[in-house]
């Protein structure tokens, strides 16, 4: 409904109007701001995303950086420890180089004076016979001297001398009644006696020695022949 207004003056009833809307017709420049507005809201996530375009290239760049220094990091802790251990496989070969230089050397003097001193003991043996026949030798040149007195110092000097030899394994071997054997006698000639088995040594030449077992010099001898058989 619309309410009746009163004029107070003139005393005259007027009906209210309704309000009217002015449409006005956009002008130029308006249309031109809206189309401005309208291409900045369509070029909003555009050039947002041309602006992120850097910085993700930069973050692309530093992750691969960061994973180059984490791979060149490995790589040296890797060569560092390999360095390491050549080093201490080329100590341990140095050693055992030298350890071994020294045993050579070391075997080098034991066989050297095995060479020239293995006789040492031997050597110091004789000079007590050596004294011996010194001693009988100057006994015989006194006036007073007997030839049983020369013979008996004869007999203890070769007593010294068997007795040297047995201290060094050196045996000696050979004696008549001995059987005849061609690994330790060598049969000089052959001779007849009734009275001594047939093929035993019945005389001593020159007895042989022996080292540690193993003959040095056969024993030489004269062998008894063997008797003929009476069938013959």
């Amino acid at each position: 409904m619309l309410a009746l207004r009163v004029l107070p003056r003139v005393g005259v009833v007027v009906a209210p109007t309704r309000a009217r809307v002015v449409r006005c017709r956009p002008t130029f420049h308006s249309i031109t701001a809206r189309r401005n507005l309208s291409s900045t809201n369509n070029e909003g996530p555009a050039a947002e995303s041309e602006s992120e375009q850097p910085v993700k290239e930069e973050a692309a760049a530093k992750e691969k950086a960061t994973e180059e220094e984490a791979a060149a990091a490995a790589a040296a802790a890797e060569l560092a420890a390999a360095l390491s251990e050549r080093d201490e496989y080329k100590d341990k070969w140095m050693r055992t180089m030298a350890e071994m230089e020294n045993m050579r050397k070391i075997k080098e003097r034991d066989v050297a004076n095995a060479r020239e001193y293995s006789v040492q003991k031997f050597a110091k043996s004789m000079l007590e016979v050596s004294d011996s026949l010194g001693y009988a030798l100057t006994a015989s040149e006194k006036d007073d001297a007997s030839l049983a007195s020369l013979v008996e110092g004869v007999g203890l000097t070769r007593t010294q001398l068997v007795k040297a030899f047995n201290e060094h394994g050196l045996s000696e071997f050979g004696e008549v009644g001995d059987k005849f054997d061609p690994s330790m006698h060598e049969a000089l000639f052959e001779f007849d006696d009734p009275d001594k088995d047939p093929s035993t040594v019945g005389q001593v030449l020159k007895t042989g020695f022996a080292l540690h077992g193993r003959v040095i010099r056969a024993a030489q001898v004269g062998v008894i022949k063997a008797r003929p058989s009476s069938a013959d």
